[in-house]
């Protein structure tokens, strides 16, 4: 599972990343590593128990490898899905399900440019301002396992 490989912290907001957990909820056909992140409303309140469970949607897609908050929104990093291509998807804070212990499959919306197989986008994340910053570190170009950084406007 990996449970706190990644973790950020906003006021009382805490997400934490869980890139390796194992997606169980079909024992007929578990997605391995598909990952998950946990969403914790209010750090300072007594329950240690998360109000949010996200479930990544892709067997070996590590969601959760990275996370993020702002003040509306939550990002989590994907970067093996896309055939390693990777993602972001966030998902407004306002619109997750009043309680969600349970866990979902993770239907944030997809956020950033087309990449290409292997860049590994989203094995990184930073929020500032009205901006994403998003680290891609195995693209390729301009040569082999050069590396990126992509600066993107939060929509």
């Amino acid at each position: 599972m990996r449970f706190g490989d990644s973790l950020t912290l906003l006021g009382t907001k805490l997400a934490v990343g869980a890139p390796f957990r194992n997606d169980v909820r079909n024992p007929a056909a578990p997605l391995e590593s598909a990952g998950g992140v946990y969403f914790y409303t209010d750090i300072a309140g007594s329950t240690s128990k998360p109000s949010h469970l996200l479930i990544g949607a892709v067997a070996g897609g590590n969601l959760g490898r990275s996370v993020a908050l702002s003040a509306d929104a939550l990002f989590s990093g994907c970067p093996r899905c896309a055939n390693r291509g990777g993602a972001v998807f966030y998902h407004k804070l306002s619109t997750l399900p009043v309680s969600n212990t349970a866990g979902t499959t993770a239907n944030f919306t997809s956020f950033g440019l087309n990449r290409v197989s292997g860049d590994e986008y989203g094995n990184s994340i930073a929020v500032s301002g009205s901006n994403v910053i998003v680290g891609a570190f195995n693209k390729t170009a301009p040569t082999d396992d050069a590396g990126a950084v992509y600066i993107q406007p939060i929509k």
